[in-house]
């Protein structure tokens, strides 16, 4: 007996939800594809639309989410899903009309869609949740989404609510964010140091705390433990800032060790290095940063201070005229490189140098042209 074509959609779905299991993508869009061309079904798209996200194409889910409710209106993990895409695309009026209608409890299946939530704190098991016990998650996309629409004391509800059913430390940081934005510093850093009890290495607490105050000590092991690197720049700038050079070179290490890529780190490490007159050092930072981004010009000037700084005129030059061979209007380098030359009794050279500073802008160029140079 041959199946009905139904039943011919069913095996390919299935086929296709294993084949999404095992992250064989390709070949379960195939599957539903065949699924869909005999059945168009709800569970088929809302699967497609859960590969796409697999796959980094938030826009192409989000179409196949829209026909997953198109068939069926009441499906609350596609509505769920579809929200998000809206939250983090551009579009909050659609996404607060779906966290709304989820959170209004009218209609509402929650059959298909588990999440996993996991306590990086480690202070509680990891739990395996639905929509259905997602209720404080919810409130927090739907404050995040009014912030989004500058609905800030509506947002504020909504955290509050949030933390009123579940005590998390991203409820906490949401709403401290909302404080920091109406200026309400005081508020703020109360939440933000909530977040912190809670999870005491929470690299966006903290973050956030030392935005607030920059004398905040922050652990070494939550520096250590940082992930995106922005924790760690943010000290290193304040630490630059205060010229505490040695600390600020830790922070660039943490960065470097996590990205042996950036090459602005290597520049900025190479800056404190040489600030400490550790120029050997400082010249290999800058010229690790030159082979990873050779575009990056201001290495050739930075080496051209290092040597300069040795008092290696002839060095520095050679790394100045490359600069400038690039970066021609930077009056400072010209000015440089013309002290370069003074230093080498160059004074025709030494001219034509102050020349150039002096058309870009560099006052300070005049009074050694009065001193060295003929009108």
């Amino acid at each position: 007996m041959s199946q009905s074509k139904n039943e011919r959609s069913r095996v390919f779905y299935e086929d296709a939800l294993t084949q999404y299991r095992s992250r064989d993508y390709t070949s379960a869009l195939d599957d539903l594809q065949g699924a869909l061309n005999l059945q168009p079904n709800a569970e088929a798209y809302y699967l497609e639309g859960m590969i796409y996200e697999a796959l980094n194409q938030p826009l192409r889910a989000l179409s196949a989410y829209e026909a997953c409710v198109k068939l069926e209106e009441n499906y609350s993990e596609a509505i769920f899903q579809k929200a998000l895409i809206y939250l983090n695309h551009g579009d909050a009026n659609q996404a607060l009309k779906d966290f709304n209608w989820l959170l209004s409890g009218q209609n509402r299946s929650y059959t298909r869609g588990v999440y996993f939530q996991l306590d990086e704190s480690g202070n509680n098991q990891n739990q395996i949740m639905s929509l259905e016990t997602m209720q404080s998650k919810l409130q927090y996309y739907r404050a995040q989404t009014l912030m989004k629409l500058e609905e800030t004391d509506k947002a504020i509800v909504a955290y509050k609510v949030s933390l009123s059913i579940e005590a998390h430390p991203d409820y906490f940081i949401g709403l401290g964010l909302v404080y920091f934005k109406i200026r309400n510093n005081e508020l703020a850093k109360i939440n933000f140091e909530e977040a912190i009890k809670i999870d005491r290495l929470n690299e966006n607490g903290w973050y956030n705390l030392a935005l607030l105050d920059p004398d905040i000590v922050i652990p070494d092991e939550v520096i250590a433990l940082s992930e995106g690197g922005s924790l760690a720049n943010l000290l290193a700038s304040r630490a630059m800032e205060k010229e505490e050079y040695n600390r600020a070179i830790i922070y660039f290490d943490h960065i470097i060790k996590r990205n042996t890529k950036d090459a602005l780190s290597y520049i900025n490490r190479g800056r404190a290095k040489s600030k400490l007159g550790l120029f050997e050092d400082a010249r290999r930072d800058f010229s690790d940063a030159r082979k990873i981004a050779p575009r990056r010009a201001e290495s050739l000037y930075l080496l051209g201070n290092c040597y300069f700084l040795e008092k290696n005129f002839s060095a520095s030059l050679t790394f100045y005229d490359e600069y400038l061979a690039l970066e021609p209007q930077n009056a400072l380098i010209w000015y440089n490189a013309a002290m370069a030359h003074l230093e080498l009794d160059h004074n025709q050279e030494a001219c034509a140098y102050l020349n150039r500073a002096s058309k870009y802008g560099m006052v300070q160029a005049n009074q050694w042209k009065n001193k060295y140079c003929e009108d």
